[in-house]
C-alpha cells in the first residue's frame, strides 16, 4: 500500500476501536515497509494493509499472499513484533470473508488479522480475541474483548490537537496559537505536546468518521460542517463544571458589576502570564463584545479558570444561584484547549473564536443567533479561504 486512502483510514479506526495505538504509518525498519506500527497493551504489532474495490477472487488471494509474506520478512526483521495483517474489501459476505479466513488459516495460522468491508462490518482475530460485529452493530462488539473504550475526537487532549489543525490563519486576535498548519501529523504531535501515536489515532478518527482527507502533506476538511455540528452537540451533553459567581461588594448595576470586574482582571495580567498562577480567560457572550462582535445586550461574563476557589478570592467574587449570578466559572476538561488557544484583546485574555462558536452554540440566551453570527462574520470566510466550504 503506497498511500493512505478512505479504505485504509477505516481500518486505522477500526484498530483503534479493538484498543490499538498507532505508532507510526509507513514505517521503515531494516530495509523493509510497515504500512503501521502499532501497539496494543505489552504488544507491538507491525501491520500490512491490503484494499481491493471490488473484489475478484484470483487477485485478492494473491493480495492476500503478497501481505502474507511482507509480514513474514517484516517478522525477520522485527522479531519482536507481532504480524497483523488488515485487509479492506468493498463487500465481505458470502465470498470474500470465507476465502480469506480459509487461506490464512492453511497457509498463515500464526498471523494475526482483521477483514473489513464497506458496510462497517468486521471479524478479527487477535491472539486469545477473536470477534465479529456486523456494520449495524455500533458499539456492539462479540464477543467481548479486551479493547479500550471507543475513542472520541472531541475528547480534551483532541480537542487541542483540532484546533491546531482548523484555525492557524485566522486573523491574531481572534486565536492565540499556532500562525500556520502543521505540516504532518508528526509536527502536529510535537506542536500539541503529544505523543505521536495520540495525533496518528486521532487523524485516523476523523478521516474514518469523513471529516478530514489529506491530500499529500495537506489536511483538508470536506466534513467541516458536520464536525462542528458534532463538536457543538459533545459540549452540550459533556459540559465542564460550571460555577454561578457575583462580587463580594455589590454595584447599582450588573453591567457597571461586570466592566468593573473586567477591570481587575486587566490589571492582574499575571493571572495568565506568571507562572504558577491560575490562567482565565474570557468567554461567552462578554468575549463577543470585547472581539466587536457582540449581536445583544447580554452582560454576563463566563471565565475559564484552572481553579475556581483561587480565582474567586482574587477577584473578590462569591458563589451565587443561577438567578442572581453576574459570572459564569468554569472549570474546563479541555484545558489546553481553551488556554493556549486564547488572545488578548484590550488588555484581557479572551477564548479563541471558534471556543465562543461552540459555548454558545448550546446557551439558551440569544447564544444561537451569537454563534451565527461568529460563522457569518469570521469562521466561515476563515475556513472558505482554506477550501474546505
Amino acid at each position: 500500500m503506497s498511500e493512505i486512502g478512505p479504505e485504509a483510514a477505516k481500518l486505522q479506526a477500526a484498530l483503534i476501536d479493538l484498543g490499538f495505538a498507532i505508532e507510526g504509518e509507513q514505517v521503515v525498519k531494516n530495509g523493509y515497509r510497515a504500512d503501521l506500527v502499532a501497539r496494543r497493551g505489552g504488544e507491538s504489532y507491525v501491520v500490512e494493509i491490503k484494499v481491493q474495490v471490488p473484489f475478484r477472487r484470483s487477485q485478492f488471494l494473491g493480495a492476500i499472499a503478497h501481505g502474507i509474506l511482507q509480514l513474514r520478512d517484516l517478522k525477520q526483521s522485527e522479531p519482536a513484533r507481532k504480524p497483523l495483517l488488515a485487509v479492506w474489501v468493498e463487500k465481505a459476505k458470502p465470498n470474500a470473508a470465507r476465502e480469506f479466513e480459509s487461506y490464512v488459516q492453511r497457509h498463515a495460522p500464526e498471523i494475526e488479522w482483521l477483514i473489513m468491508d464497506a458496510s462497517g462490518w468486521r471479524k478479527w482475530k487477535c491472539g486469545t480475541d477473536q470477534g465479529e460485529r456486523s456494520g449495524e452493530e455500533r458499539g456492539s462488539i462479540k464477543p467481548s474483548s479486551s479493547a479500550s473504550p471507543r475513542s472520541n475526537p472531541f475528547a480534551p487532549r483532541n480537542q487541542w490537537m483540532l484546533k491546531l489543525l482548523l484555525l492557524p490563519g485566522i486573523e491574531e486576535k481572534y486565536w492565540g496559537g499556532l500562525r500556520s498548519r502543521p505540516a504532518s501529523i508528526s509536527a502536529l504531535a510535537e506542536i500539541a505536546g503529544v505523543a505521536k501515536s495520540h495525533a496518528w489515532n486521532l487523524v485516523a478518527l476523523i478521516e474514518a468518521r469523513g471529516y478530514l482527507r489529506r491530500q499529500g502533506e495537506r489536511f483538508m476538511f470536506p466534513g467541516l460542517r458536520r464536525l462542528l455540528e458534532d463538536w457543538s452537540a459533545f459540549v452540550r451533553l459533556r459540559p465542564d463544571r460550571v460555577l454561578g459567581a457575583k462580587p463580594i461588594h455589590p454595584e447599582r448595576s450588573p453591567e457597571k458589576a461586570v466592566r468593573q470586574l473586567l477591570a481587575r482582571l486587566a490589571r492582574r495580567t499575571s493571572a495568565v502570564d506568571e507562572p504558577g498562577t491560575a490562567a482565565v480567560v474570557v468567554g461567552g457572550h462578554r468575549a463577543c463584545h470585547l472581539l466587536a462582535l457582540g449581536r445583544s445586550n447580554i452582560e454576563s461574563a463566563r471565565l475559564y479558570v484552572e481553579h475556581p476557589a483561587e480565582t474567586l478570592e482574587r477577584l473578590d467574587l462569591v458563589p451565587a444561584d443561577t438567578d442572581a449570578a453576574l459570572v459564569e466559572i468554569v472549570e474546563p476538561r479541555a484545558k489546553d484547549s481553551i488556554f493556549k488557544g486564547s488572545a488578548r484583546v484590550d488588555g484581557l485574555p479572551v477564548a479563541d473564536i471558534l471556543q465562543l462558536y461552540l459555548d454558545l452554540r448550546t446557551s439558551p440566551a440569544r447564544g444561537v443567533e451569537q454563534s451565527d453570527f461568529l460563522f457569518e462574520r469570521v469562521l466561515g470566510p476563515h475556513f472558505e479561504k482554506a477550501g474546505w466550504l
